[in-house]
């Protein structure tokens, strides 16, 4: 073959002149782009020349990302945004141009990730290479940059960022994208990410407003410091990831911007004293006057601007079914500090006849977790230690297990519109991780690491939570607790294995995303199982989670953890929903997040935007604020292999209803608006509601309060 290594003499000289018409050609694909860039630019301030242009521009890119496809690079990616790109056009409709806008994003995120791999694949070599030959340090940085410059895509990436740009004010979009609303100030630092270390040591002293590069979206703001009270992140992350969840419980405003040149204007403030609100109607960041050094001060006070205090009223019950507010209780008023102790407080909730004493804190303001001793409970007596998960209770199991089991008696009273359904479940009592590291004989290593865990700091810390990890980990489940839980999930042996500890899913206190969950998991197999549910045990002790529960105000020793296997679902799509706006706390407007596959890609933030939702309650009417590009789907193939395997699938959102079709955006609202408010009024309070659409039917596999 011609292009073989090893070809002869007699094939070199039609490889060698292949490879260079290819050069030739991206030389030529190159200046082509190039012109049409120009052109655009020219038009962009009118809207008849735009109109005029759209057409011939979207086939550049078309042929640009095509062009991409070829090198190999990300080639099946490729090949759905070139078809999509064929199917969509400028006609200034909405609908169309949130289609339009979507693509275009993905195109830019496809152009950027290729980037990143250019440089991250001459960068190191370049510069040991460059050191070895005494070239010096600017030269080394030209060289790389010149070969993403002279690339194909980087005319792409222009193109299609203009393109972005004039689609967004044709519809009159904003770039920035507020996630928490408020009015700080604060030291702008630039950082590559959200990590302990980020923010250097001089600004250590004062508030700060971070400008953050890239984050995966299950990060928290805090780690990166305590004096961090704003975000501004470089690109877009959907609004009920774990950051941003997070970010809403810490009081850190938090804003995302699409736009690279609003972006460098907001990087030319770098190290000065910026002013930065977030709000529904904009985001601003501009200088700050001349003033003293801003030295800390507490986000409760900082980070809850006037957009936020504006809105306190409408948590108050409003008038009609959906906002009623629950009946009167004749629990002492402590019983009813927080929805899940008025929960408890309830004449009807089944869950009436616990003893509640141990899960309230009169002096607190925050829920305080149950924490009976750890050699009592199940397992204490011979009782067992799993149990199914209607019969999971607050004390027993953590909330999060108490909860899934009554959605499964919900949905049984579920009628009409607002039926939904609950995969089954089983749940692993608290004690049982406790009970296995006596058996181990290493229970008094545990109490040590654990009080240890109390008060180190920084790499000491680290040590102490690995060894704890590690001492968990090394702890498997007895083969009878195996053999139980198999036999709850005999008909699909594929389970997810989550945490439901009693320290989330409180009030005040839900740990989003603290605790880890192990999908795809295989049921039978009592090695597959004990290694996902000692990975669940031992997330109670990772660094962040004992951060978190120290910020909280919750001794390491108070913190148990249940776990709650449940069949895992094969949606077609997944949802985050809260019943309350968490924007403008508007409890009438109810606000969906909707991606393909599983709901990690929602939960982690992974790059790009879900189809984003708003309902009203009082007429069911559905506004579509972004369409989806994420560019892959998480999925578990039911032919492969289980151990928390899961498949990242590249999505075709030309054969997604809900990209394509109005009607099917208006539908999906409609129905999540019913089940969304029939378990507000239930639960007796605004919900935090995940689940997922499978054949057209919601399943619910979790519901906390809303923060």
């Amino acid at each position: 073959a011609p292009f073989s290594p090893d070809a002869s003499s007699s094939e070199a000289a039609p490889r060698q002149l292949l490879r260079l018409a290819e050069i030739g050609l991206q030389d030529f694909a190159f200046v082509t782009l190039s012109s049409v860039v120009n052109e655009l630019e020219e038009c962009a301030g009118g809207a008849g020349a735009q109109a005029g242009f759209w057409g011939r521009s979207l086939a550049a890119t078309e042929a640009a990302i095509r062009h991409v496809g070829l090198s190999g690079w990300q080639s099946q990616e490729c090949a759905l945004i070139a078809q999509e790109l064929q199917e969509c056009t400028w006609t200034g409709d909405e609908s169309a141009g949130l289609r339009l806008m979507a693509v275009l994003e993905r195109t830019r995120r496809l152009c950027e990730g290729y980037t990143d791999a250019v440089l991250a694949l001459y960068g190191e070599r370049s510069q040991v290479l460059g050191n070895a030959l005494g070239v010096e340090h600017h030269i080394i940085q030209t060289f790389c940059e010149a070969e993403v410059r002279a690339n194909v895509v980087f005319q792409a990436a222009k193109l299609c960022s203009l393109q972005l740009k004039m689609a967004r004010e044709g519809l009159g979009f904003d770039p920035w994208d507020c996630l928490v609303a408020g009015q700080v100030q604060g030291r702008l630092v630039a950082v590559d990410a959200i990590a302990p270390g980020a923010v250097p040591e001089q600004f250590s002293q004062e508030d700060v407003v971070l400008l953050v590069h890239s984050a995966s979206g299950d990060e928290e703001a805090a780690a990166a410091g305590s004096n961090i009270r704003g975000v501004i992140l470089c690109h877009e992350l959907p609004h009920l990831s774990h950051l941003g969840v997070r970010a809403r419980q810490e009081g850190v405003v938090f804003a995302t911007c699409s736009d690279p040149a609003l972006v460098d204007a907001v990087r030319a403030f770098e190290g000065q004293l910026v002013s930065f609100a977030a709000g529904p109607d904009g985001v601003h960041c501009v200088e700050s006057g001349p003033q003293d050094t801003l030295q800390p001060g507490p986000r409760s006070g900082a980070a809850l601007g006037q957009v936020a205090r504006e809105t306190t009223d409408s948590l108050e019950p409003q008038q009609g079914p959906i906002g009623e507010a629950p009946p009167p209780s004749d629990e002492p008023a402590a019983l009813r500090d927080t929805v899940y102790q008025a929960y408890l407080g309830d004449p009807d909730n089944p869950f009436r006849d616990l003893d509640v004493a141990g899960c309230l804190n009169a002096d607190a303001s925050h829920s305080t977790p149950a924490s009976p001793e750890r050699s009592s409970g199940p397992g204490s007596d011979g009782a067992p230690f799993v149990v199914s998960a209607d019969e999971a209770t607050l004390e027993t199991c953590g909330a999060k297990a108490a909860t899934c089991g009554e959605l499964a008696r919900l949905a049984q009273l579920a009628e009409g519109a607002s039926v939904f359904h609950t995969p089954a479940g089983a749940c692993i009592q608290f004690g049982a991780m406790e009970a296995g590291i006596r058996s181990a004989g290493r229970w008094e290593e545990f109490q040590g690491l654990v009080a240890a865990s109390e008060h180190l700091e920084g790499p000491d810390l680290e040590a102490c939570c690995d060894q704890l990890q590690g001492l968990v980990l090394s702890v498997g489940i007895p083969e009878d607790m195996a053999e139980e839980l198999a036999g709850a999930f005999a008909s699909n042996p594929r389970v997810i294995v989550r945490s439901s500890a009693n320290v989330e899913d409180l009030e005040g206190m839900s740990g989003a995303g603290l605790y880890d969950s192990i999908a795809n998991v295989d049921a039978s197999n009592a090695e597959d199982l004990g290694r996902a549910v000692s990975a669940v045990w031992a997330s109670l002790f990772t660094r962040r989670a004992v951060l978190s529960r120290r910020a909280a105000g919750v001794g390491q020793a108070e913190a148990r953890m249940g776990v709650l296997v449940q069949e895992l679902l094969g949606p077609d799509l997944s949802f985050v929903l809260h019943t309350m706006h968490p924007m403008t706390r508007d409890r009438q407007r109810l606000y969906a997040e909707l991606a393909v596959g599983l709901g990690e890609t929602l939960a982690s933030g992974t790059r790009g935007t879900p189809w984003r939702l708003e309902v009203s309650k009082a007429d069911g009417a559905v506004r579509t604020l972004t369409l989806a590009n994420f560019s892959e789907a998480l999925q578990f193939d039911p032919s492969g292999p289980h151990g928390g395997h899961l498949q990242a699938v590249p999505v075709d959102y030309a054969r997604q209803p809900l990209s394509t079709d109005a009607s099917a955006r208006q539908a999906v609202g409609q129905q999540l608006m019913h089940v969304g408010t029939f378990l507000e009024a239930a639960l007796g309070a605004p919900q935090d509601v995940e689940g997922a659409l499978v054949g057209g039917a919601v399943y619910v596999v979790q519901s906390r309060p809303q923060e």
